[in-house]
């Protein structure tokens, strides 16, 4: 989903947080992002939790095709008038994840995610019933490719929580040798469905290495998420 954040000075990282936390804002360590995305050539971007947009992908990619997976039907207008006004596309309503099935999305509008949280912004969250398919279904035509030649291909996937999750129900496009790279945003805190450390593994073991942290997600009282770019170094 997106992100409200703000880039200070880290001298004045510990006294303004607990004040934006209020206001659910993060601090965000300077990261030259742009300078590590640059060296990147994806023609084709899947971009799986998409909310009001990820700004760091349109802004470095303009040109290439975006797959833009999102359950949440609060956002499917924007994502239709706005985001396709301007980059080529489609919009997939639907969320991902490890089977087809259907599951509840908790709408907080601050946040949305699969996963009920015992935070007071979920207190009054809107239950709503979606369809979840795996991507493998969801991009049979790029799953099924499998040539080591063609377009190249990332995977960016912030779903508060149910990365693993997406990623079990994409093996396929894992196995794809056109699927270069894969951003994901890694919690730390606040989830209970993995840990860092798993994802990390998995991913290892799927042939993709951690190549560089994009964004650092603070909170009072430490790191709550990292934004991870994995590159592919290895087929299955």
């Amino acid at each position: 989903m997106a992100k409200k954040s703000w880039h200070i000075s880290k001298k004045m990282k510990m006294l303004l947080q607990p004040i934006l936390s209020l206001f659910e804002l993060n601090i965000m360590h300077r990261i030259p992002t742009g300078s590590i995305l640059k060296k990147l050539n994806p023609a084709i971007i899947i971009d799986v939790g998409v909310a009001s947009g990820t700004d760091f992908l349109i802004n470095n990619y303009p040109d290439s095709y975006y797959y833009l997976v999102e359950p949440n039907p609060r956002y499917h207008s924007f994502i239709r008038n706005r985001l396709l006004a301007k980059v080529q596309g489609e919009l997939l309503p639907v969320g991902a994840g490890p089977a087809n099935t259907e599951l509840h999305l908790y709408d907080a509008k601050k946040a949305s995610s699969f996963l009920f949280r015992d935070w007071d912004k979920f207190k009054d969250a809107d239950k709503i019933l979606v369809p979840v398919k795996t991507l493998d279904d969801l991009l049979p035509k790029i799953t099924a490719n499998n040539q080591e030649s063609g377009e190249l291909i990332l995977l960016k996937i912030d779903t508060e929580g149910f990365e693993l999750g997406v990623l079990k129900g994409s093996q396929n496009l894992i196995s794809n040798k056109r699927l270069r790279w894969i951003i994901v945003e890694t919690r730390l805190k606040g989830i209970d469905t993995y840990n860092a450390s798993e994802l990390i593994s998995s991913l290892l073991a799927m042939g993709f290495e951690c190549d560089s942290v994009i964004n650092i997600g603070d909170k009072p009282y430490g790191v709550n998420y990292l934004d991870i770019l994995f590159r592919r170094t290895k087929d299955l």
